[in-house]
């Protein structure tokens, strides 16, 4: 019997840091619930994961990102959409979360390459 795909998707707004010194993107959440309800018609709830505002800390986002990374089949499909500011420090492209620290973004943050090179080593097929 063919193997049927399944798509997952994470939707992560790290758009709306609350601390001074740490830039955001005024539209970053209303964007993320906007794209999770179009994916909502084509993923089910359980294999569709949101986070924004205060949800998208750097501990929860990552947690989140590990665990999804860990769950992934050969036949599976899936969607990352971030939006945010991304600082580029040294190679190390970072998305500032909701708990960013302006004087530590680089360590406070989420670590993109890294995300990449996880992906890459996924067992998802696309």
């Amino acid at each position: 019997m063919p193997s049927v795909s399944t798509r997952r998707a994470l939707i992560v707004s790290a758009g709306s840091p609350h601390r001074p010194g740490v830039a955001g993107l005024a539209h970053a959440d209303g964007d993320a619930w906007a794209i999770s309800k179009v994916l909502s018609a084509l993923i089910p709830p359980f294999r569709l994961t949101t986070c924004s505002g205060p949800d998208a800390t750097t501990a929860v986002v990552a947690h989140r990102f590990r665990t999804l990374i860990k769950r992934l089949k050969s036949t599976d499909e899936l969607i990352v959409w971030l939006a945010g500011t991304a600082v580029d420090a040294a190679g190390r492209v970072v998305l500032p979360c909701w708990d960013a620290l302006p004087e530590a973004t680089t360590e406070t943050g989420i670590n993109l390459v890294e995300w990449l090179a996880m992906l890459g080593k996924s067992k998802a097929k696309s």
